[in-house]
């Protein structure tokens, strides 16, 4: 079987979720089916205009941001971006879990009673694209939640038939970071429109729209060639198509930064991207791709031809191709399946390559993304490399220095403040050469110059987390020697650097993922921060309130190991010190009082 590559996937499990796809047309929203250990839910499409471009919506593209209480993960931490998504296709979705449908009530009864292993969400055309949401919402909503749950939750798998672009750069990049990439198959036939749709503007496809959307519905009568809105329709999309293509690949060969920016500045590009694996039906063989951006250039190249009787059917052809999905289910068994991954780079003359009608040019764009992703990989490799010198300035840090601080009784953090040890010095270089190191990876996740996955990446996660901890008290009390706090603000205000800011990001996202909610999340705030707190807190006068959260944020950090007890609560630390200058009834009855071993006196 040609699709037998795919794991855990097969031609019948396609086939039934086309079958699904089908009967779902007769639903009003989903359709559901049961056999054996695989669930399928199959969602309605629509081929209405507010269905496609939410009427109220003024942007370009229709898009909008989602909701992170919602959609936790699907963000960027490095930018610290929400994800976009078409504002019509969420709204569809957001009606399908509204207490109108039993949508919700049936998927958490496939949850509870641990029948199924696998539950399948699909759906053709905008239905594709409601099971794409659908899939995010049970990944957040029931699949992270394995490991706080302690049973394990149908996996999911969501396969789509000829489905528009939802989602922009950060939702790829989300589902590449948790890994669920992997859960999304998106089989697309060569010259199908509607996958392109989304690349173009509203505004240029809105008049012809309505009649195309009409034309794409498998139920309508059969197209007729003399339709001439629909050449006029695609040569528009297919323009845009090619603009958001040529822009993206002279972004991936680092070609004319100065002129890409001022090209973006005064036209408005796509920010909608594949997603997933993409499976290019040609009629004789299948393609599988699952890097974005190569997707994105075959999603134009593919759809050229060098011969123009050929190029003049095909704007009847992406339609035709749109209905043609049932022929491509009953026909892919006997078909070759080729692999377009960075391990199989397409070369000129690839035979394989023909099928799709990719020109030189197409082939050389292509290979770009794949040589793209490459150079992630690489950038992750050298990365990794330095690990053992960013574990040994660490270890020195932890091992040799703290202790020293803590013989003269005021811990690191003030014996760093005031220098007056050759150890303090070389504290300092290793603040350093750790910044620069940190702020390296912290530029090449901004730039999205490393893989996806880079950031989920549990040693990493741990290994940044260790160094907010224990480097970021040194930052801070760089700063209050240097008086920057007077110059420029308040350290958490003005002076924290990103690289911080990213760590603790990364760090409570796995807390949000292990079942941790989102305000106490908020709540706790950042420990490694405690020392800008403190030195806050000297600098203005006696709040009782203020105080007292202070002190059960200290209890909590110290309980998750975020500050240090063994050094905060010194004799000489600032922290103490301050601590003994409160009112007297305010110690007595303070958390922090046995900590302080149990004095009122000031000293």
């Amino acid at each position: 079987m040609a699709l037998v590559a795919f794991s855990g996937i097969n031609n019948d499990l396609i086939t039934r979720s086309w079958m699904a796809s089908a009967r779902a047309y007769n639903t009003d929203h989903f359709h559901k089916e049961e056999e054996r250990e695989v669930v399928f839910v199959a969602f309605r499409p629509s081929f209405l205009e507010k269905d496609c471009f939410a009427p109220e919506n003024k942007s370009p593209f229709g898009e909008t941001k989602m909701n992170r209480a919602q959609f936790p993960c699907m963000r960027s931490i490095g930018n610290d971006v929400d994800a976009t998504v078409n504002e019509s296709f969420l709204k569809n979705f957001q009606l399908l879990t509204s207490p109108t449908t039993s949508f919700c009530d049936y998927v958490k009864t496939v949850v509870e009673r641990r029948q199924s292993q696998r539950i399948v969400f699909t759906g053709h055309s905008t239905g594709g694209a409601t099971a794409i949401l659908a899939t995010v919402w049970y990944l957040e909503t029931y699949f992270k939640k394995q490991r706080s749950s302690g049973f394990p939750f149908p996996e999911p798998l969501c396969v789509t038939f000829g489905a528009p672009l939802v989602g922009d750069y950060v939702f790829n990049h989300a589902l590449g970071r948790e890994n669920w990439s992997r859960f999304f198959v998106n089989f697309v036939t060569r010259f199908d429109l509607v996958p392109r749709i989304m690349l173009a503007r509203k505004a240029s496809t809105k008049q012809a729209l309505p009649h195309v959307l009409s034309r794409l519905d498998p139920r309508s009568v059969a197209i007729q060639e003399n339709d001439q809105i629909i050449p006029g329709f695609y040569t528009t999309v297919m323009k845009e198509t090619a603009t958001v293509a040529h822009h993206a690949v002279c972004e991936l060969i680092g070609y004319g930064d100065a002129f890409l920016e001022t090209f973006s500045s005064f036209l408005d590009l796509s920010p909608y991207r594949p997603a997933g694996t993409f499976v290019f039906y040609t009629g004789t063989g299948l393609f599988s791709v699952s890097n974005s951006d190569a997707i994105l250039q075959i999603l134009f190249y593919a759809s050229q031809s060098s011969n123009q009787h050929e190029l003049s059917l095909v704007p009847y052809q992406s339609v035709k191709d749109h209905r043609s999905y049932e022929e491509m289910v009953h026909t892919m068994a006997a078909k070759p399946l080729n692999h377009l991954d960075l391990h199989h780079l397409p070369l000129d003359g690839d035979p394989t390559l023909l099928d799709l009608g990719l020109s030189t040019r197409a082939r050389q764009c292509v290979r770009a993304a794949f040589e793209a992703e490459k150079q992630r990989v690489d950038n992750q490799t050298k990365i990794y490399n330095k690990l053992p010198k960013i574990v040994e300035k660490l270890t020195w840090i932890e091992d040799e220095y703290k202790p020293r601080c803590k013989t003269h009784k005021n811990g690191y953090y003030d014996s760093f403040k005031y220098s007056n040890e050759e150890k303090d010095f070389r504290a300092n270089v290793n603040r350093a050469e750790l910044a620069g190191l940190f702020d390296e990876v912290l530029g090449l996740v901004k730039k999205g110059l490393l893989p996806d996955g880079f950031e989920g990446h549990r040693e990493w996660i741990e290994l940044s987390t260790r160094y907010r901890r224990l480097i970021e008290p040194l930052d801070i009390s760089n700063y209050h020697r240097h008086l920057k706090n007077e110059d420029t603000g308040p350290y958490m205000l003005k002076g924290r650097p990103n690289r911080y800011k990213h760590a603790q990001r990364g760090y409570e996202h796995e807390l949000l993922k292990a079942g941790k909610s989102a305000e106490e999340i908020k709540e706790s705030r950042c420990g490694s921060c405690f020392w800008a707190d403190v030195e806050e807190l000297k600098g203005k006068a006696y709040e009782s309130v203020e105080v007292k959260r202070f002190e059960k944020l200290v209890e909590g950090w110290i309980r998750d190991g975020e500050i240090d007890d063994e050094q905060i609560f010194l004799e000489g630390s600032t922290f103490r010190k301050w601590w003994h200058s409160l009112p007297e009834e305010h110690k007595r009855s303070s958390l922090l009082r046995e900590r302080m071993g149990g004095e009122t006196i000031s000293t």
